[in-house]
């Protein structure tokens, strides 16, 4: 009897973290220029956390010279919405950075296309 509830327990763990990875990938990204002169896009990331709300990320994407910033990071809820930072930011006052990690590539790659990815991976 302990075995087989062992192994429930396991399947149900499984299916949940197999349920979270897939998650991940299928969220949307919905992608808007900000600038076509400067290769300027903004970058809207969704994440659906559940009952616990939606992560909203937003980036800000420099296709000139492959560089990306993080711009907002927002938790939306039943209750609210939770932000970390003003939402009037602009271009001239962020940080930008070039992206490294898979994900920042990916977001680059879909802001700016292929050409992009090589570029970025150099």
């Amino acid at each position: 009897m302990l075995l087989r509830i062992i192994f429930i327990a396991f399947v149900a763990i499984a299916n949940i973290s197999l349920a979270t990875s897939t998650q991940l990938i299928e969220d949307p990204l919905s992608i808007s220029p900000i600038s076509h002169q400067s290769a300027m896009f903004s970058a809207l990331e969704l994440h659906d956390m559940g009952d616990l709300g939606t992560q909203e990320i937003q980036y800000v994407v420099n296709c000139q010279n492959q560089t990306m910033s993080l711009t907002g990071f927002a938790v939306i809820t039943p209750s609210g919405r939770v932000t970390s930072n003003d939402t009037n930011v602009n271009s001239n006052s962020i940080s930008f950075y070039k992206p490294t990690y898979e994900h920042d590539v990916r977001i680059l790659h879909q802001a700016c296309g292929e050409a992009s990815v090589r570029k970025a991976m150099k």
